[in-house]
């Protein structure tokens, strides 16, 4: 979660528009998530497309406010030098290539329009394998394809049900370092929340699975994943960081009026459920973790063409 103080920039200060952008998308296209990185250090928050950096927010030191973007989303844009000139020329963004960063008191309405249809722009050919020439490197290559992040982002948008269904809090975790986590480097692509009668009753680690080598690469695959899971939950000091974690974020969602949070949320520890989405080419690769996930007697559904296993551990 973030703290009071950008909570504020959000709601009534100099970031409010941005809030206001999200806010329209949610109600027409549906297409941004905004996520809380309160540990980013400063606390920050960053607003997705394609579960890809559209804006990064936060408040520096000195007061004032910064907006950071990823400008290595252009390298697939032929007119990447024009697209640079006007988000440095008319949106005062400084750098050269990687993050650019624009600082200011108060972004307004046709800052936040504008760089928006910029950086969408950049983000789809960055995402587009008909694209086959990289103009930073000058050179032909072969596209990197994104399907899993474009899963990623689909789920995040569907699994908005604080009432009875799954809600989705977060993107991209990532736990900090610390003495007491073994080098646990797991990280879901997703967590949420069950709801059911509009009571809490799981937290759940959601992974996201699209592609063959995400299956069976033995350094990054399904089996190295699940057991990453599996070690996580049974840290009992970082799983009560995470339901304190998630309640504050579906709250700060209620306060930002996101996410359709029609309530507050209170709970102190909750069951915890592990759950896989396989699509595309990872459905494909299933019979190779079935015997596993038989044994561990993981629930496993064939739905919306696609593969859910999944599997509640009681408190």
């Amino acid at each position: 979660a973030i703290s009071n103080e950008l909570m504020n920039e959000l709601t009534e200060g100099g970031l409010k528009e941005f809030l206001r952008f999200v806010q329209e998308d949610e109600k027409n296209d549906n297409n941004l998530a905004l996520c809380f990185r309160g540990n980013d250090n400063p606390s920050s928050v960053v607003i997705y497309y394609n579960n890809h950096m559209v804006w990064k927010l936060n408040m520096q030191k000195k007061g004032s406010l910064s907006v950071t973007i990823s400008f290595n989303h252009a390298r697939y844009s032929k007119d990447w030098k024009e697209k640079l000139n006007i988000l440095k020329n008319t949106y005062n963004f400084n750098g050269s290539s990687g993050y650019l960063k624009a600082t200011s008191n108060y972004f307004n309405k046709d800052f936040v329009n504008g760089t928006f249809c910029i950086l969408k722009n950049i983000i789809e050919d960055f995402f587009n394998t008909d694209l086959q020439y990289d103009y930073f490197k000058n050179k032909a290559v072969k596209h990197k394809d994104y399907l899993e992040k474009k899963k990623q982002h689909e789920l995040y948008l569907k699994y908005n049900n604080c009432n009875d269904g799954l809600f989705i809090y977060d993107l991209e975790f990532a736990q900090k370092k610390a003495k007491y986590i073994d080098n646990n480097k797991n990280q879901p692509d997703m967590l949420g929340i069950r709801f059911a009668n509009g009571v809490p009753k799981s937290l759940v680690l959601l992974e996201v699975k699209s592609k063959s080598s995400a299956m069976t690469n033995p350094k990054s695959g399904f089996n190295k994943h699940l057991e990453g899971m599996e070690n996580y939950i049974n840290n009992t000091t970082l799983m009560s960081n995470r339901f304190v974690e998630a309640q504050k974020i579906i709250n700060q969602y209620k306060d930002l009026r996101l996410r359709n949070v029609n309530r507050y949320v209170n709970f102190n520890s909750l069951p915890v459920e592990i759950r896989f989405i396989l699509t595309d080419e990872a459905e494909d690769c299933f019979n190779s973790v079935n015997k596993l996930l038989n044994d561990k007697h993981y629930s496993i559904e064939h739905s919306n063409g696609a593969i859910e296993v999944y599997k509640e551990f009681k408190k």
